[in-house]
């Protein structure tokens, strides 16, 4: 027996129902088969049916009692008139790990119906969209569906077909240009999507689960296109084109990009040492939580490329020219009093919008997070960049600014506000005198 791929799933509040095709069926199955359609038997029109329960994340075979009790049928035949008519099979295990997989693949976003690999997707406001696969098995290997997010399951629909990547990449953004235009409606690209940073374990804890499984179908789409844009971009011999990672960034920002790509390293285990030191030592102090759906949302390329990969955008970061602990007093979050210092803002607690060194520094006035080990967090400062005083946890900033790292712009903002400061002090005598 073979599996020719996953012809259909549906969806419902506890369990997905998936529908899988086979073929090369045992011959007394096929003799069956013959019997019931005659002339019009089609050895194509064999399946099996496989339930996923979403509250316990298990696969199963689905089966039809049969005559005997001691018998479950497992394998159907659709006929010409399209009844199911069901058969006992004895299924090996490898075919049912393959089943399992497909179906988990399907899960993950991986899979499009007809056996096509998703590469490109965009997604709506109202959890609708459109994405494109590829099948060089099929008759044409490229195609486009329209995406509906149900429940947090992907549907899809409407697939037009293509002989070429170009076409189909065309019709794509067609198909999205032309929604648009009927609809008021965004894409999700004003604000990169929300990286959820806990297990699922403990989303579960939170009462989060919904927001989970969005950073989880996010984080694998992120992966597939990470994988799609290194295809179409590289050469034979494994040479990356330049540019390559600025396009991923500009559709899932820095911070799930490098979620994705650490993930990718910690999935990759020793052989992540053939990568440059440079990179394979990167996000060596990432945490990610382990989940078990982890590999889901692993890059799957060649090392060459991975490198290649990494590198840009650790050369696209550091054209932002943001502040790190490189530019702090050592110590400073143990050891040093915040009082009146110059602080640099962590960059993962701002959005990517504002990722900027004039985000980044602030003038900290007072509170109980100024001294190193006080029960209290919080501390009242005031943004160099643009002035706006709001309080932030300690555990926020990166550290002291160093003195030397001081820019021009944030020393002439740090005078006026410290001069303020004064005057107002000044003032506040005169009037109690």
């Amino acid at each position: 027996m073979r599996l020719d791929g996953v012809e259909h799933w549906d969806h419902f509040q506890d369990e997905t129902i998936y529908w899988l095709d086979l073929s090369d069926m045992p011959e007394p199955i096929q003799q069956a088969a013959r019997r019931i359609d005659g002339k019009a038997y089609n050895d194509r029109c064999f399946g099996i049916c496989v339930v996923h329960d979403l509250a316990t994340n298990e696969y199963a075979v689905v089966t039809e009692s049969g005559t005997s009790p001691e018998v479950d049928r497992n394998i159907f035949y659709v006929d010409n008139d399209g009844d199911k008519h069901w058969f006992q099979a004895d299924l090996p295990d490898t075919l049912v790990k393959e089943m399992f997989s497909c179906c988990e693949d399907v899960h993950a976003g991986k899979l499009l119906p007809q056996g096509y690999q998703a590469l490109f997707s965009v997604l709506f406001d109202n959890e609708t969209g459109f994405v494109s696969g590829e099948n060089q098995a099929a008759k044409s290997p490229f195609s486009t569906w329209q995406l509906r997010i149900d429940h947090g399951h992907p549907e899809y629909y409407t697939p037009h077909y293509h002989t070429d990547r170009e076409s189909a990449e065309q019709d794509l953004n067609g198909r999205v240009a032309e929604y648009k235009r009927y609809h008021t409606i965004r894409e999700k690209n004003g604000e990169f999507a929300y990286l959820y940073p806990y297990s699922k374990a403990e989303a579960g804890r939170r009462g989060e689960l919904d927001r989970w499984e969005e950073s989880f179908r996010a984080n694998v789409s992120c992966a597939r296109e990470i994988e799609a844009a290194i295809r179409g971009y590289s050469s034979g011999d494994g040479i990356l084109q330049p540019g390559t990672a600025r396009n991923i960034l500009e559709q899932w920002g820095f911070k799930r990009t490098n979620f994705v790509l650490a993930n990718t390293l910690q999935q990759l285990g020793p052989i992540k040492d053939r990568l440059s030191e440079a990179n394979r030592n990167w996000q060596r102090g990432a945490y990610i939580p382990q989940d078990g759906t982890n590999r889901y949302f692993a890059v799957d390329t060649a090392l060459i490329c991975m490198d290649q990969f990494i590198s840009q955008v650790r050369d696209a970061y550091k054209q932002l020219e943001l502040l790190g602990p490189e530019h702090c007093e050592s110590g400073s979050y143990e050891k040093l009093d915040y009082e009146g210092r110059v602080l640099v803002l962590a960059p993962d607690t701002l959005k990517e919008s504002y990722w900027n060194q004039r985000s980044q520094l602030w003038l900290a006035h007072d509170g109980f997070g100024c001294t190193p080990g006080a029960i209290g967090r919080s501390i009242r400062c005031t943004c160099l960049g643009d002035g706006e005083e709001t309080r932030w946890n300690r555990t926020d900033f990166i550290g002291v600014l160093k003195e030397e790292c001081l820019p021009q712009w944030a020393a002439e903002a740090l005078s006026k506000l410290t001069e303020g400061k004064e005057q107002s002090h000044t003032q506040g005598g005169m009037t109690m005198q």
